[in-house]
Order: structure tokens, then sequence, then C-alpha cells
């Protein structure tokens, strides 16, 4: 079975902007937010992303471009890969992006409305399109391999995840960008589905960027290279089953069975969504005991960023701790399920 190694790892949140900031401020519980309307909210401290703008010469970037942008830097200079002429075919980027562009597309509609659209400025309508994060990483990366957004909201960064590693295993690629934001703005706050998307632990929205570097395992034996993780296996499913219980378990078998491992085999298995009929089924007819992440406590609800600040929690856990392999489940409301398999 292919091999896909997690090489390098960046983080843009509000309890931390970088990855050990990030993983100090979970073993310490911290929690950073604020209130608009009453909403509690999770932002990232206000003015961290103005020297990026200066440093990239992003002015005209919209907030969440910057975020992962900023993410994404952390993970390849982490990474220690060199993107050139030579090898920028065989790299890529893949990104999970679902409300970023609400913000940009409200200010270009009321320009249009109230100036004309004449006179509408042209540099506001890059932003308005969800991919715009992911094409300017390529942009400023110089990366000229595939470049793909997912939208499936909290599966968003997990599908970006396998499908670099499907670009890897089948398309030749030796370095992937795989990244998840969503940045604070009052459309998205206000848009959003809170009975769905709320459970009984999260109630409150946050902002973040969670970015990973992935490698073909060519790329790991050419350089003797240290990594983080490796990726064992994973597995997404979606579509019509009589309820959430059947989904997740449909997920998680098919994935331990592409791993070809038991869950007894897995020391760690972490749940991004509180539903205690799904927990007990897990135990039930899989045996496997899960614990609720605590990222999202502390971050509150990321969407596209949310499993990649899940998997980074996970990292930390891998490499600072006992667990030799943790597993991760992932649920979004609209009835898809993601799950995967870490280990050392």
């Amino acid at each position: 079975m292919p091999e896909y190694f997690i090489t390098g790892v960046g983080v843009v949140s509000s309890i931390g902007v970088s990855k050990n900031e990030f993983w100090e401020a979970i073993n310490n519980k911290k929690e950073v937010f604020s209130y608009v309307d009453g909403n509690k909210i999770c932002q990232i401290g206000e003015g961290f992303l103005d020297g990026i703008a200066n440093k990239f010469n992003t002015d005209s970037y919209d907030r969440s471009s910057k975020i992962l942008l900023v993410a994404a830097q952390q993970a390849v200079e982490d990474s220690g890969f060199l993107i050139n002429d030579l090898n920028t075919y065989r790299c890529g980027v893949s990104v999970g992006a679902t409300f970023n562009c609400l913000e940009s597309a409200c200010l270009l509609n009321k320009q249009a409305l109230t100036d004309s659209p004449r006179f509408v400025d042209p540099s506001l309508f890059p932003n308005t399109v969800t991919n715009a994060p992911a094409s300017r990483l390529s942009i400023i990366f110089k990366i000229k391999g595939l470049n793909v957004t997912h939208s499936a909201a909290c599966c968003s960064f997990l599908d970006a995840l396998m499908y670099g590693s499907e670009s890897i295993d089948v398309r030749g690629k030796d370095f992937i960008i795989v990244g998840g934001v969503e940045d604070f703005n009052e459309n998205y706050l206000f848009s959003i589905d809170k009975s769905n998307y709320f459970d009984n632990e999260v109630s409150f929205i946050g902002e973040a960027g969670a970015a990973i570097t992935l490698e073909s395992s060519k790329s790991i034996e050419a350089s003797a290279k240290r990594y983080y993780a490796k990726v064992i296996a994973s597995h997404s499913l979606a579509g019509k089953f009589t309820g959430f219980d059947d989904l997740v378990l449909a997920c998680v078998k098919s994935m331990l069975d592409k791993a070809k491992i038991n869950s007894s085999n897995v020391d760690l298995w972490l749940i991004n969504f509180f539903k205690p009929d799904v927990l007990s089924m897990l135990k039930e007819k899989l045996n496997i005991s899960c614990v609720y992440s605590p990222v999202k406590k502390l971050t509150g609800q990321t969407f596209s960023a949310s499993s990649g600040l899940d998997l980074i929690y996970a990292i930390g856990l891998l490499n600072k701790g006992s667990n030799k392999m943790i597993g991760l489940i992932n649920l979004d409301p609209s009835f898809k399920c993601n799950s995967i398999v870490l280990t050392k």
C-alpha cells in the first residue's frame, strides 16, 4: 500500500500562531475569545496579519488568503523541501475552504449596487471565489502542478489531504501543500445554520488556518529527512444513510480494512463531534472508545480548518506522547464522514 508522510506543520489560530504555540495552548486549555453582537467568537489577534501583507505584498488579498499563506509558509519551511524549476510540476496545492469568500462577495455586490458595476474596484473580484487561497499559494510558492479546492465544510481539510495522497499515488506527485482555512466576518457569523453545526460542547465560531506538507516515500528516501507522521489509511464517505451512526460505522470500517488493522491497534481515537448514539455504536460494534477532541472547545467551530486543527493536535500527541498510532473520525452534518489513521 502506498505511504504518505507529513513532513511540515503550520497553524494560525486564535490560541496560537505556530505549531508549538498551538500545542502548548491546548495543553494549557488556553481560551481567547471576544463578542460580536452578543455572539462569542474566536479571532486571530489584531495586527498579526499586517506584517504578513508587508512581507508578501498581499495588500489586496482577503483575510483567508493571508491566514492560509502564513500557515502554509510555516509548513513549507518546517518541511525543508525546496520548490524549484526542476520539481515544481511534481508539487501541488490541495486546500479546503467553504465560507471564506462571503465578505468579499458582499463588498463587491454592495459596490455594484451603490456605484454601478462600471465603477466596481476590480481588485475585489479575485477574493470573491472560494479557490482564491489555494490559487495564491501556487503563485507565492511558484507551484505549477495541481491546484484544487474542496468545499465540504467540516470535512474540507481531510478531503484535501485525501486528494493530496491520491495525487502522490496516482498522479506521480512528490510534494503537496494541504491546507484548510476560514476567516471571521459577520456574513459568516449570521449565515451559518447553528442548529446543524453546533453541538452540546461547542456553540461558537472561530477562524483559523491549518497546513501540512505531504510527501511521497520516494521524496523521503531521497533526502533521508525526518517526518512527523505517516498516513496509514484514510477514507471518506457520503450519501444517504439511515442515520449518522450507520454512516460513521461504514466509513471507519472501510478505513480499517484499507489499513489492514484492527481498531485495537490504534492507541487513541479522536472524534470531532458530540453525538452520544454514535459514540455508543462505535464502542459496541468496533470496540472503539473515542475521546472528544479538545481543539474545537478552544478555537470554536472553524469548519474547513477544523479537521486540520484536529490533525495537527494528533501530530503533537504522536511526537510528544506515548501514543504510537492515532485515529481521527470527522463528521459533517451534511451526512459526510472522514476517518484517518496516523502513526509515527
